[in-house]
């Protein structure tokens, strides 16, 4: 039977919950026993020109999932009772751990919580094992209580797979050309394709907090109590003077609306349907998505894509006895010409790793395909190089070095105030997400189509054509009489205005460089067995000392929270000095592990055999 709108899904018991959110997404997922990847290539050597050989292939090629997707989603579809994974800090500023059962953890093998989080592990340890087995003890003590993550207790779904998941696959192609130049040496050219389809992306199929699931009656709800905390009889009247909620004379703000409902559910009821916190639909949130008998509707979908375009020159070179001293050498050296584009979003990531395969959301829900751009791991220019050189009485030195170009930035509008009434000003598609790209900008634009002396032009520009227009949602507000569109500009119910860059240029991403260099010196052991040998050695990581740089955030403050003209440190519109740059600044890691880091040396004993 079908569930109407509005009303909570779960007193019907026939209708499958999924299909509640979206007509399909119940139906039995697809099993990938079927896929089929076929794969072909060939080199040819010409008969005319023996040493050139000519080459091509060509494949589909399914991809596996990041594990933590898997189990990051398995809990929220289980609808039983019993023991359910769960773990919880025990420092980090807090004096107890709240275990299962109500049970309050303060101390362990008599010692204080506080102080056993203040010593040294040796000291700590005892007593932070008995906290261990008090909170294992209260787990198995309590293992009867419903599993709290079930998507059917709150009608929530933080990101579950839905019926029409697909294996990820990639279609590959290459073609190129190799030549011998010299004996040991020779140089070849290809062009690389790799085009990624079905790509795993969250989407919230509700639409929470979209432009068209605007709720009137709700609206209208947070309208009046907004006026009501104010004194005022009118939206204008408390435009103009809001001394209920502002003592200092000021009027109301869209924030005051926002506080009372007029918002989306996401920021108003946490993502979760009014009914779950004992509200109707119009006394919750006035945009709580297409269906308000649910909340967020977060599901894995498959369609993603992402595509790799390069061409590859490489020039390898193999010798034996190259020179006095040197019983043989090899030396490679390789450029890229490329391109990673997608449309999975980095908003918010100021890493920019882009993972396409760690379940990211797209920019826009209604259009998940609309916006492709460089991905957060693109480096346009990529110059890498290796080699080895084996000396006449053993010693073996080894050297790889990497020059890659600067990685690209994803421009989206600023969110740093937090969730509230965002909707109302940096979401300018209407699909319920919010911190949107800059209007006119593709992901992935810094760097590419702005740098660091063009970027005011693109503030500049939005400024004069977006600040103070209304997204779609206030638009919507606007359509059914409830605001007028100078009203809501007045209240900061519009896009804001961009802070300019203090000094009208920005920082550039930084280049990536380094060197890693190897010294060897094998001791072979063929008295005891054959090919076993001792390797002491020593490795030197970054051996030139480049110092690396992370990049700044995306996001381009608004006027409101740049914290004056100076701006805030971190941003693309803040400050361009030094001190920004080394808060960035690649450091030296626990282990050896921190690509580009200081120069750093591991001394290294190797038993092969």
């Amino acid at each position: 039977s079908s569930v109407d709108p509005g009303i909570n899904p779960c007193t019907n018991g026939q209708t499958n919950l999924f299909d509640v959110y979206q007509p399909g997404l119940g139906k039995r997922t697809h099993q990938p026993y079927g896929n089929w990847g076929p794969q072909l290539g060939f080199a040819y050597n010409p008969a005319a020109a023996p040493n050139t050989v000519l080459r091509a292939g060509v494949g589909i090629f399914y991809e596996s999932d990041v594990f933590n997707n898997t189990s990051n989603a398995r809990s929220a579809v289980i609808n039983a009772s019993g023991p359910f994974f769960n773990d919880t800090g025990a420092c980090g500023g807090t004096n107890s751990v709240a275990a299962p059962g109500g049970i309050t953890i303060t101390e362990g093998a008599g010692v204080p919580l506080a102080t056993l989080c203040s010593e040294s592990i040796k000291q700590a340890a005892p007593g932070l094992q008995d906290v261990l087995h008090q909170y294992q003890a209260a787990t198995q003590a309590n293992n009867n209580a419903s599993n709290p993550s079930y998507i059917g207790h709150f009608l929530n779904s933080a990101g579950v797979y839905a019926a029409p998941y697909l294996t990820p696959y990639s279609l590959q192609y290459n073609f190129g050309i190799q030549q011998q130049i010299g004996k040991g040496t020779v140089i070849s050219g290809d062009y690389v394709h790799n085009s990624t389809m079905k790509i795993p992306l969250v989407i919230d199929v509700n639409r929470v907090g979209s432009a068209r699931s605007l709720n009137v009656a709700a609206a209208q709800n947070a309208i009046g109590a907004t006026l009501a905390a104010c004194g005022a009889t009118s939206v204008q009247q408390a435009i103009n003077a809001c001394p209920g909620l502002h003592s200092s004379g000021g009027g109301a703000t869209i924030q005051d609306f926002a506080s009372n409902g007029l918002d989306s559910g996401n920021a108003y009821l946490g993502g979760y349907p009014a009914s779950v916190l004992g509200a109707t639909p119009s006394s919750g949130a006035a945009f709580p998505g297409l269906n308000p008998a649910v909340g967020l509707g977060n599901f894995i979908l498959p369609t993603g894509q992402s595509g790799y375009d390069a061409l590859q020159i490489v020039f390898k070179q193999v010798k034996t006895h190259p020179a006095p001293g040197l019983d043989n050498a090899n030396f490679q050296v390789s450029y890229n010409l490329s391109r990673i584009v997608g449309d999975v979003s980095t908003v918010g990531n100021t890493g920019n790793s882009g993972d396409n395969f760690f379940n990211s959301p797209p920019y826009d829900y209604d259009n998940p395909s609309g916006y492709i751009g460089r991905l957060g791991l693109d480096h346009k220019h990529e110059l890498s190089f290796g080699g080895s050189l084996t000396f006449k009485y053993g010693p073996q030195l080894g050297l790889v070095g990497h020059f890659f170009s600067s990685l690209p930035t994803t421009l989206n509008l600023d969110n740093t105030a937090g969730n509230t009434a965002q909707i109302f000003q940096t979401d300018v598609t209407g699909d319920g997400s919010t911190a949107d790209l800059v209007p006119g900008t593709r992901p992935g634009a810094y760097m590419h189509d702005y740098k660091a002396n063009t970027l005011q032009s693109l503030i500049t520009n939005y400024n004069s054509r977006y600040a103070n227009t209304l997204t779609p949602a206030g638009q919507a507000l606007v359509n059914a009489g409830l605001f007028t569109s100078n009203q809501l500009v007045a209240i900061q119910g519009a896009q804001q205005p961009i802070a300019n860059i203090p000094g009208g240029r920005a920082i550039n991403n930084p280049a990536f460089r380094a060197v890693d260099a190897n010294l060897s010196y094998p001791i072979r052991l063929n008295r005891f067995h054959e090919g076993m040998s001792l390797e002491p050695a020593i490795a030197v990581y970054n051996v030139m000392n480049f110092s690396n740089f992370g990049i700044v955030s995306g996001q381009l403050l608004n006027q409101t929270t740049t914290g004056g003209p100076t701006g805030v440190a971190g941003f693309l519109n803040g400050p361009n000095t030094q001190a920004v740059a080394d808060a960035n600044r690649t450091q030296r890691g626990s282990g050896t592990f921190d690509q580009g880091g200081p120069r750093s040396i591991e001394y290294q004993l190797k038993f092969n055999f």
